[in-house]
């Protein structure tokens, strides 16, 4: 429980995994994230998503990127992955992030998450940057 002495060696015994101070901040803010997503409604935030990736990757296919998440009926999620042929999407990656989209550069692939939070406009947004 000291602090501030950043040179502590971890215990040589299983005490070294025990938990440290308990985040009581982020506790109060899970339950109320918690309470809201419950509000909204599961199946409501799913639908959401769901539309929103669907739009991405409708727009992803007209501009001639290829999606390359899973997009069975089984398959689909909130994170949809892509990539143009034969390009680089490193510097495409950086331009995004340049403009406050955070998204991921995962195997040379644009990640895109959209949340229920997320609107239609800021997905158009995102592909006229593409």
């Amino acid at each position: 429980w000291n602090f501030f002495d950043y040179r502590q060696r971890p215990r040589a015994d299983a005490l070294r995994f025990e938990e440290g101070t308990r985040n009581l901040t982020g506790l109060a803010g899970l339950g109320a994230t918690i309470d809201r997503f419950l509000e909204i409604g599961t199946t409501n935030v799913e639908r959401r998503i769901l539309a929103l990736t669907d739009h991405l990757e409708a727009g992803l296919r007209e501009r001639g990127d290829r999606v390359t998440s899973p997009r069975g009926a089984r398959e689909r999620s909130g994170i949809l992955c892509c990539d143009r042929p034969g390009a680089d999407m490193a510097p495409l990656f950086e331009r995004l992030m340049s403009r406050r989209f955070i998204v991921s550069l995962r195997c040379g692939a644009i990640r895109l998450s959209p949340h229920f939070y997320n609107t239609a406009d800021e997905a158009d947004r995102l592909l006229d940057l593409l």
